[in-house]
Order: structure tokens, then C-alpha cells, then sequence
């Protein structure tokens, strides 16, 4: 069980070292949601996408905010705004493996 929740993705960048520190179940579940979603990209758009984001966003890039992020990778793949109203509100469970 996750103590102190605290879900706004804008968190996670502005919190990032906290969360690190103090809130490790937090940034566990930041990272775990994270990774479920660009898991489930790939399997739609495979290894193409994840190619396609690292030049997009490469090493030195100006730095974006979450709303642009989001606007950005929206862009490539539908979908990214409805997820990050979903970690917004707290309705994402990340889970290590595929429901049965």
C-alpha cells in the first residue's frame, strides 16, 4: 500500500528527487505506470516508436514541461492525455504482468 500518494503527474517531475527520497512507493508507482504505458505503445507500434521519440527528444533538447510533453507525445501516438488524466485522478494500476 502506497503511502502519502501523491498522483498529478506534474509531480513526478517537480517532486522527482523528493519522491526519490522520501516517498519511494510513490516514485515506484510513477515509474511502474509509466512503463505499462509506453509497454503497451510498443506492443501496438513496436520498436519504430521508441526510435522515433529518442530522436524527437534527443540528449541536449530544450527542456519541457509536462503539458508540453504530453502535447508532443501526443502527437506521435493518441492516447497520452487520456493516460495522464487517468494519473492524475489516481485511476492507473500498474501491474507487472498482463491481467488473465
Amino acid at each position: 500500500m502506497l503511502t502519502h500518494l501523491i498522483t498529478p503527474l506534474e509531480n513526478f517531475e517537480s517532486k522527482y528527487d523528493r519522491l526519490q527520497q522520501e516517498y519511494t512507493g510513490n516514485y515506484a508507482w510513477y515509474q511502474f505506470t509509466l512503463a505499462q504505458r509506453v509497454i503497451e505503445i510498443y506492443l501496438q507500434r513496436g520498436s519504430g516508436y521508441l526510435l522515433e521519440i529518442q530522436m524527437k527528444f534527443t540528449a541536449g533538447a530544450t527542456k519541457l514541461e509536462t503539458a508540453q510533453m504530453l502535447n508532443e507525445l501526443e502527437r506521435f501516438s493518441p492516447g497520452w492525455k487520456a493516460w495522464a488524466a487517468q494519473v492524475d485522478a489516481g485511476n492507473v494500476q500498474p501491474a507487472l504482468s498482463p491481467a488473465t
